[in-house]
Parts: C-alpha cells; sequence; structure tokens
C-alpha cells in the first residue's frame, strides 16, 4: 500500500495525479473550443436570416452539444480518479465549482443567443416598417431588447471571469500539493 503525504496525496501517485489534472486542463481547453464553435455556428445561423437556416442550426447545436457532454463526462471522470487517488477537497470542490460555472455559462450563451435573435427580427421589423405600422413602439422593443442584450453579456462576462478565476485558483491549489508532496 502507498504511504499517503500529509496532503492525502500518495507520495507514489504524484506523477499520476499531475497527469490527470494535466489531462483537466485539456479538456477545459477542449470546451474553450467547442465554445468557439457554438459561436461560429451561432453567428452562421444569425446571418442566415430573415429565413433562418435552422436545420443547418440545429444540427450544429447537437453536434456541439453532445462535445459538451463528452467533456463534461471527462472532467467529471477525471473528478472521480482525482477523488480516488486522494486529491483534497479545496480543490475537488474548485473543480465542482468550475463545472457549475461552465453550466452557468452555457444557460447564458444559450439565453443571450435567443434574445440575440430576437432583438435582431425587431430591428429588422424597424427597418421595414411601413407607415401604417407603430415604428416607435417597435423601436421601444428594440431598445429593450438590446439593453437586455447588454445585461446578459455582462452576466456572461462575469461569468467566464469567474471560470478564469476558479482555473486559477485550481492551478495554485494542484500545484501546492504536487510541491507539498515532493
Amino acid at each position: 500500500m502507498e504511504a499517503a503525504s500529509e496532503n492525502g496525496v500518495s507520495s507514489m501517485s504524484t506523477s499520476d495525479m499531475k497527469q490527470l489534472v494535466d489531462q483537466l486542463f485539456k479538456l477545459q481547453s477542449e470546451r474553450v473550443q467547442i465554445y468557439s464553435t457554438f459561436d461560429s455556428c451561432y453567428r452562421q445561423y444569425i446571418s442566415s436570416g430573415p429565413g433562418y437556416d435552422f436545420p443547418r442550426y440545429r444540427a450544429s447545436v447537437n453536434m456541439v452539444t453532445e462535445n459538451f457532454q463528452r467533456v463534461s463526462t471527462g472532467v467529471r471522470g477525471k473528478m472521480a480518479e482525482l477523488e480516488e487517488r486522494g486529491l483534497h477537497a479545496p480543490a475537488l470542490s474548485l473543480i465542482t465549482q468550475l463545472q457549475e460555472l461552465e453550466k452557468a455559462k452555457l444557460t447564458l450563451t444559450v439565453e443571450w443567443q435567443l434574445l440575440h435573435k430576437a432583438t435582431v427580427d425587431a430591428q429588422r421589423s424597424v427597418d421595414n416598417a411601413s407607415e401604417d405600422d407603430d415604428e416607435p413602439e417597435l423601436e421601444a422593443q428594440v431598445l429593450m431588447a438590446r439593453n437586455a442584450e447588454g445585461e446578459l453579456k455582462q452576466k456572461l462576462g462575469t461569468t467566464v471571469q469567474e471560470i478564469q478565476d476558479t482555473l486559477r485558483d485550481l492551478r495554485y491549489e494542484v500545484e501546492d500539493i504536487l510541491l507539498a508532496d515532493t
């Protein structure tokens, strides 16, 4: 049986621990790339309006969703392995926090996309309004939607910053564990 250090990490598993943590960070990098793909798919979709190519966008969203699920499952798997190998609670808590923040980011991203599409559609209505339409009311709706969009973007930015802070804290926590174990 391996001897455990004061950090609860087996001294013989330090390199394994580092490898698992590296894999965790690699999965997080994949998640960032998936967001980039998701954003690109959305921009293609929104530029296909006013008719919108929804079947293509839906297929893209399905692919992105599968990739997010694969990464999330991978992160949970690495977390379980790290827990089995004795990674102590503060680091595990940061990984859990990261997962929760990523879920919130995805929710906010989808909410923003839906609101942005509604704003684009409302703006098109204003641009195509005839004199019989109530243009001031349409413009007020666009302004309200843009304000709500801005608020969501701000929440999204705050969430992204929290993710970056959590990743930084996790790196420091793991580094401290690995240094203490050598």
